[in-house]
Parts: structure tokens; sequence; C-alpha cells
């Protein structure tokens, strides 16, 4: 009986060693039809998952290649669709901020969408300076028209609104509507989303016939409430971040 003995042979530089692909799994964060683009995190890192033939539902595993050199660092967000239906505002629960402020604090939400967007609060683009107040500026509109509109109210559901009270209340609902539609165009444009109904106005229309619900989506659409905490008056709706103590030598 014999036996063959292993031969070996030196790797040239010239001859690259074939690396691993690194397959890891991932959760699909919505219900994607195949060919669309979501982005998973691996260890920090953030990285592009196609959708296979077949398409996904919410909450399936895909195991996926990993590579880090085709990777793009930011927020988890889903590419090419929404994370949830703009009528899902109680997908976290009643409790949750994303509802909670939406339905009684529109304003605020929005503050905070536009802070993680670093919108000022004209919902355009602007550097660090500005955006970090977009948040309290809202803060402040509210507190505002909250009070004028308890001052100027009319005494009895009979008598008619006077002129001033007409006029703050039609500002702010201009106000709310131009820089909601504003903010979902731009998340749109981020997330490569097309639009599917009234085309060319569907960011006007859905601020406009359904402002609280919009607000809500792009709240969660901008944040992974599966992972981090939220919170009613943050800055940006979440939970500050930890960082490693500075250490002075």
């Amino acid at each position: 009986m014999s036996s063959k003995q292993p031969t070996y042979a030196a790797i040239t530089g010239s001859e690259p060693a074939v690396s691993e692909t690194l397959m890891v799994e991932v959760t699909a964060p919505a219900t994607l039809k195949a060919g669309y683009v979501f982005r998973a995190s691996y260890e920090g890192t953030i990285f592009d998952v196609l959708v296979p033939t077949g398409g996904v539902v919410e909450g399936q595993s895909l195991v996926v290649p990993f590579d880090p050199n085709a990777t793009t660092h930011g927020t988890a967000e889903v590419v090419g669709y929404w994370k949830s239906d703009i009528c899902a505002c109680t997908r976290y629960g009643l409790c949750h901020p994303s509802f909670i402020n939406a339905c009684c604090i529109p304003l605020v939400l929005l503050g905070q969408v536009m802070t993680r967007l670093k919108l000022d609060w004209k919902a355009t683009p602007a550097p660090a300076g500005e955006w970090s107040k977009t948040f309290q500026i809202m803060v402040y509109i509210t507190i505002i028209y909250t009070v004028l509109t308890l001052l100027l109210s009319p005494a009895s559901p009979d008598d008619q609104p006077n002129a001033l009270y007409s006029l703050i209340s039609f500002s702010y609902g201009v106000f709310m509507l131009v820089i909601l539609t504003r903010a979902r165009k731009i998340v749109r444009q981020q997330n490569e989303i097309p639009e599917s109904s009234c085309i060319g106005c569907e960011d006007f229309c859905c601020a406009f016939w359904c402002g609280c619900c919009t607000v809500s989506q792009l709240a969660r659409q901008t944040a992974d409430y599966d992972r981090e905490d939220a919170r009613f008056f943050t800055n940006d709706g979440l939970a500050p971040k930890e960082s490693a103590p500075a250490i002075i030598v």
C-alpha cells in the first residue's frame, strides 16, 4: 500500500493570495422587492445589501457577503424604499416619542429630524453652527404659537376668531407645510426613493393631507429605532451617545 506525500511550493510575489469572502447575517429592515438595496451594519461599519430574487419580508434573516471596501458610513437606512408605511405611526407603540410628538408637537419632532439631516430651521442644508440650533428654534416657535393661540382663541365656540388669531394660525400652517415638504423631499433624494403617487407633488400632498403621519414616517426613516432609544426632547430625538472619557496627559 502506497501513500502520496504532500508537496509544497513557495508563493511568489507576483501571485496574490486568494482571500475568502466574509459572510455575515443581516436582518431585513422592511419588506422589499428584489433589486432594492438596504444598508446593514457589521461591527460598526455600514455596507450595502442587495435584495435577492424573490424579495424579503421585514425581519427576515439573510446571509450576505461583507465587503468593507464598498461601504458607506452613516446611519442605517433603506435605499430606494421607505422603512415603513406612512400610516405605521404606532409601529413602536402608542407611547413612543415618534408617535406622541407627531400627534401633539409635530414641529418639535420635525426639528429633531432636521437636526439629523443637518438642516437649518428653513429646511435647507447649513453648517454646524446653524443646524445645531434647529431643534431649539422649533421648540421656541411651538411655545410662542401655543401661548398666542391660547390667549387669542375665542372665549366661546360660537364666537368668531379675531383677525390676529386667524393670521397666526394661517402663518403657522403655511410654515409647517413648506418646511415639511422640503424635509421630505431631501429624505427621498438622500435615500433614492422614487415618488409612487401624485408624481411631481407627492411631498407636498403628504405634508398637506397628513402632516403628522409624514413627520412620524420621516422620524422612523432617519433613525434606527430597533437599536437606538428615542427621546422626547433631545436635539435629534435620540438618546445621547456615550463617549469614552478624555485622557489628559
